[in-house]
């Protein structure tokens, strides 16, 4: 993992994600660049006279942006980081995924809700469209997320990890985080029966051996079973794989990817098949 991506509002849970990836880059010494978006509108007032100061407000967020990275990344731990930063005018949703491939990011990491209104970026809806187009592995940091305890992250899975086994480098790092394994979700089908142990055993070899369990539940809402899954056994995140139009892609429309980071309390990596 040499990059990641986090784009902030500079809200608190922009701060929190930045400490993801602060964490992130420190243990696999990677780059870190910061992007902040401001929408065409902003700083203008639909007025000629005001649309002579655009420039002006740019150079002013950004001086804002780099006050932040400074406040965010003060600990002496972080000053070997290389952390780079830019301000763009335009559309989040468009930016982040055009800078990720600019950049070549490895790891987008940024919170699913930030400030409201015009002037900052509304991170829920912008989160589930990154989720679901971006194809690079996505690290969302909910409201009210405490930095990493440590404790177990959760993997809701259809057992068909395809070729996301190339960005479990990425997985490896973000667990490592907790230092405590991983449990395993699969949510049966109506008719489904209960995978064998072979499946179990070639799924954890995939995963470096990492799995200390595997849990099998029977539920037709699939986005509320995972919810209860992470709440009932106390982990500290959640890991899924987005295969192309399959049920986890359905998940993320933009009202059920809303209402399940709306619940959960713990951060969310998606990989990408």
């Amino acid at each position: 993992m040499k990059k990641i991506l986090v784009p902030t509002d500079f809200s608190a849970t922009s701060v929190t994600a930045f400490k993801y990836a602060l964490e992130l880059a420190l243990k696999k010494n990677a780059e870190i660049h910061v992007l902040h978006v401001l929408f065409p509108s902003e700083g203008v007032n639909n007025n000629i006279y005001d649309a002579y100061f655009i420039e002006d407000y740019v150079i002013q967020r950004k001086e804002a942006l780099q006050l932040w990275i400074k406040r965010s990344a003060n600990l002496p731990r972080f000053r070997g980081l290389t952390i780079s930063s830019e301000v763009k005018i335009g559309y989040p949703t468009v930016l982040i995924r055009s800078i990720a491939d600019e950049i070549y990011a490895d790891l987008i990491v940024m919170g699913t809700k930030g400030n409201t209104g015009l002037a900052t970026i509304v991170l829920g809806s912008v989160a589930a469209h990154v989720i679901a187009h971006a194809g690079r592995p996505t690290l969302i940091v909910p409201p009210k997320t405490k930095y990493m305890p440590e404790g177990k992250f959760a993997f809701a899975t259809d057992f068909f990890l395809g070729k996301a086994a190339h960005q479990f480098e990425v997985l490896d790092a973000v667990t490592d985080l907790s230092n405590r394994g991983i449990l395993v979700a699969h949510i049966l089908g109506a008719d489904e029966e209960q995978p064998g142990t072979d499946r179990e055993i070639a799924f954890n070899n995939t995963l470096k051996g990492c799995v200390t369990d595997f849990r099998y539940l029977r539920d037709q809402n699939v986005p509320q079973a995972i919810q209860n899954f992470v709440e009932s056994t106390g982990s500290v995140g959640l890991v899924m794989v987005s295969h192309a139009r399959n049920w986890l892609e359905r998940i993320f429309t933009e009202r059920t990817s809303k209402k399940l980071a709306g619940k959960t309390s713990v951060p969310l990596l998606v990989l990408h098949d």
